[in-house]
């Protein structure tokens, strides 16, 4: 049984053209794609240009695209994407008329020359995405639901034997309360490859024993799971050190979850050096150096973590430190940085808040 296939294109204004008349056996339409789901284009589409890395900075993301096309950095602008994709370059970029000689599709083929060379294979699902896209007639469908959260599940990983990989799940949380797998369209990066690594497809891989969180992207969210990869055939046996303080407490209890010993308690030698370079970043007179050795009160080490502490010293480190941190800098090219004088008034509060000891939550909220 053969039927004749006219296919009607109603994508540009309300004008319908035949696109293509064909013959297809049935059993051939039979094995076709399923075309009556559409892809949408801002949930579908969308995300494989994130995937590609299309709409990233280093690509037409960049402000003034790249080699004469540009999409919004990393798709925050959706609609002004589909207007260029669909509506700059008629017939080229999309070809509804021929769907696979779409420059889009070539170029991510790497079938005609492409700066970006090729994103991805024609047996992957993201060709088929925007190949069924284009086959519909390129609708935009002007969605209105969007991503409102990711997660990585598990959000935890423990590898404590001879398992060295574990596969991760993104699921994306959408604003009408559905879920979705987004595994294959999520980039993903690890903080410490050395201790775990992670490919595209969200495998993880451990390494080295220690610590190390992997992250997931998609849409504009970014969400972390955390790798401990423990030690193998290493006999483990906590030396029974005991806190002086809550952050005792917490450290302890990291070290014992990575089954790291604690290092020996630092002479006195060592720790008026390291403490001198962490609180004011100098180094100790000889008069200073001699004054503390000879104290042989137990509480000396507390006793001279305060002293240091009301010194100038430490308030211009750890102001300086802050300022880094929160990128106050003067330049009267206000591209470049702030005011020169209204970046010294922040600087000068800061180092105000460090002499006073302001709570660093407080320190935070007001500003």
């Amino acid at each position: 049984m053969r039927a004749v296939l006219n296919v009607l294109d109603t994508w540009r204004g309300h004008v319908c053209r035949p696109l293509a008349i064909g013959l297809l056996t049935a059993a051939s339409a039979l094995a076709a794609r399923d075309t009556t789901a559409v892809p949408s284009f801002r949930l579908d589409v969308m995300p494989v240009f994130f995937r590609a890395g299309c709409n990233s900075g280093g690509c037409h993301g960049a402000a003034s695209g790249k080699d004469g096309f540009r999409l919004s950095l990393f798709g925050y602008d959706p609609a002004g994407d589909y207007f260029r994709l669909t509506q700059q370059m008629v017939g080229r970029r999309i070809d509804v008329a021929v769907p696979d000689q779409s420059l889009l599709l070539l170029k991510a083929l790497g079938k005609v020359p492409h700066s970006g060379g090729r994103r991805f294979k024609p047996d992957s699902t993201y060709y088929d995405t925007l190949l069924r896209w284009i086959e519909a007639g390129a609708p935009d469908d002007a969605a209105t639901t969007t991503t409102t959260a990711i997660a990585i599940v598990p959000d935890k990983l423990v590898f404590t034997g001879k398992e060295r990989t574990r596969k991760l799940k993104v699921m994306a949380t959408y604003s009408d309360g559905t879920q979705r797998d987004v595994t294959q369209l999520a980039l993903y990066l690890s903080n410490n490859p050395g201790n775990a690594n992670i490919d595209d497809q969200g495998i993880v891989k451990a390494g080295t024993s220690g610590a190390t969180y992997v992250f997931a992207r998609f849409a504009k969210f970014t969400t972390g799971a955390e790798v401990i990869v423990l030690p193998q055939n290493v006999a483990y046996r906590w030396p029974g050190t005991k806190p002086n303080n809550y952050i005792d407490e917490l450290v302890n209890a990291k070290l014992k979850k990575l089954r790291i010993l604690p290092s020996a308690l630092a002479n006195d030698e060592q720790f008026l050096r390291r403490l001198y370079l962490d609180l004011t970043g100098i180094l100790p007179t000889a008069d200073e150096y001699r004054k503390f050795m000879a104290d042989k009160t137990i509480a000396k080490r507390a006793k001279l973590i305060d002293e240091l502490m009301e010194r100038e010293e430490f308030a211009d480190l750890w102001a300086t430190k802050w300022a880094e941190t929160l990128k106050v800098a003067g330049d009267p090219n206000a591209q470049f940085g702030s005011d020169r004088k209204a970046a010294q008034m922040y600087y000068d509060w800061i180092r105000e808040q460090v002499k006073n000891n302001a709570p660093l939550d407080e320190f935070v909220r007001v500003q």
